[in-house]
């Protein structure tokens, strides 16, 4: 758990401090306070996530974004393939193949089934 304080800004992060934060209520007030829980779910094992529909080429175009690589950075990256190709296969007009795949996954850093 972490709470904040707004002003002045206090964190508090670990284990459960019921009395700590009754106390920060009293003497700062309630509007004051934030509760966080950081209790967090990885992205890809949600309904939300699992429920999109983005291609192989559009994720890794995302993945490629991330890391502030241009098609021809990224291209080169490969082995010298063309910034047309990246972009082919971003767009989807090229298909991905294992090899490209898994090179993709060791550049981007991603497993590189999100590529297939």
């Amino acid at each position: 758990m972490q709470v904040h304080v707004k002003t002045p800004r206090i964190d508090i992060k670990g284990e459960d401090f019921p009395e700590l934060i009754e106390f920060l209520r009293k003497t700062v007030g309630e509007d004051q306070i934030e509760i966080f829980d950081d209790n967090f779910t990885d992205i890809t094992e949600t309904d939300w996530y699992n429920e999109l529909e983005v291609t192989a080429g559009e994720t890794a175009e995302i993945h490629r974004k991330n890391l502030n690589l241009t098609q021809a950075e990224l291209g080169e990256k490969l082995g010298g393939k063309s910034k047309q190709f990246i972009s082919d296969i971003e767009k989807g007009r090229r298909n991905i193949s294992l090899k490209i795949a898994r090179q993709l996954g060791d550049i981007l850093g991603h497993n590189y089934k999100a590529y297939l």
